[in-house]
């Protein structure tokens, strides 16, 4: 199989992921996997969908597969540490982290998702170190300044997490786990009135969605 002809189905299998159309990505890629067995970007793609079923360990080998074939694909690292972090394999998961940041210093999603085994194992100052250098490499990183103001909560510092989840809902006005965290937030620090706008606020956003 020519490579013009992988290469133009994987974007096929693209548009299915992004359809959320797991079944016929997967049925697509174990096609092509059947004929190329040496296609590094095919087995991180069979990781994430085998991620999103909830097959972690299954992702994890996929993604290892990947790394077999490059080391250093940081496509690979970064969405097997992901999938090592659900593993509960949070030694494993740091160190693909940090192989990618060895190759690519500013990668802000390697930062971020180091930040987050961080705030897992209960190292919420590094974590919150990992986040503010995700920040800075991409100050429009939404979640990065989500989980920065998530740690600041746990720290206590609850007028600075008010401020990140301000920032975070100018960059993503509609998620309603930002709008919910800050709720709590604003009840920690007595106002409830605004927390309960911002409750009002995702019962609308549920309701446009229906």
């Amino acid at each position: 199989m020519q490579n013009n002809d992988i290469n133009n189905l994987i974007t096929i299998i693209k548009r299915h992921l992004q359809a959320n159309q797991l079944d016929d990505a997967l049925l697509l890629t174990d096609a092509l996997l059947n004929k190329t067995l040496d296609n590094k970007e095919l087995w991180v793609i069979k990781g994430i969908i085998k991620f999103h079923y909830k097959k972690y360990q299954e992702s994890n080998d996929c993604f290892n597969k990947a790394l077999e074939l490059d080391p250093k694909f940081v496509d690979a690292l970064i969405n097997n540490g992901v999938a090592l972090e659900k593993l509960h394999k949070f030694q494993e998961a740091t160190e693909s982290f940090n192989t990618v940041l060895s190759i690519d210093p500013i990668n802000c999603v390697a930062w971020y998702n180091k930040g987050n085994i961080l705030a897992n194992i209960g190292k919420y100052e590094d974590a919150l170190s990992c986040y503010e250098l995700a920040i800075g490499i991409d100050p429009y990183f939404s979640k990065a300044w989500f989980e920065k103001a998530n740690t600041l909560a746990i720290l206590a510092s609850l007028q600075d997490a008010l401020t990140c989840y301000d920032t975070a809902l100018e960059l993503s006005p509609n998620n309603t786990s930002f709008l919910y965290n800050k709720g709590i937030v604003l009840e920690k620090l007595g106002n409830t009135n605004a927390a309960t706008e911002c409750f009002k606020q995702i019962s609308l956003i549920k309701q446009e969605k229906q």
